[in-house]
C-alpha cells in the first residue's frame, strides 16, 4: 500500500514543486512544499494501512547495502537542515563511477 500510494502521489508533489518554482519562489519554499508533501503522503498511506517504513527509501537502502547518494542528500536537505547548494556540491564532487 505504501509503495503504491507513494509512487502515485509523489507525482502530485512534483507538479506542485514545479509550479512553485515556476512562479519564482526560491529553493527554501520548494523544499518546504516537498517536506509537507512527504508528510501528507505518509499520513494518507498510514491511514490506508501502510507501514511508514515502506516510504523510507534511505532506511531501505541502508538495510540492503545499496548506495543512494542523491536520496541521502535529499534527506539531509529536507529533514536535517542541510543547505540545498551544499548537497548539490557534494553530489557533483563525488568521485566518478559507472553511473
Amino acid at each position: 500500500m505504501g509503495v503504491e500510494l507513494g509512487g502515485a502521489l509523489k507525482n502530485v508533489i512534483a507538479i506542485a514543486a514545479g509550479i512553485v518554482s515556476g512562479l519564482g519562489h526560491g529553493h527554501n519554499t520548494v523544499a518546504a512544499l516537498i517536506t509537507r508533501g512527504l508528510a501528507e503522503i505518509t499520513r494518507l498511506a498510514v491511514a490506508r494501512g501502510a507501514r511508514p517504513e515502506t516510504l523510507a527509501a534511505c532506511a531501505l537502502a541502508e538495510r540492503t547495502g545499496v548506495e543512494m547518494p542523491i536520496t541521502q542528500q535529499m534527506r539531509a536537505v529536507l529533514y536535517e537542515g542541510k543547505a540545498p547548494g551544499e548537497a548539490v556540491d557534494e553530489l557533483m564532487l563525488r568521485s566518478l563511477k559507472r553511473e
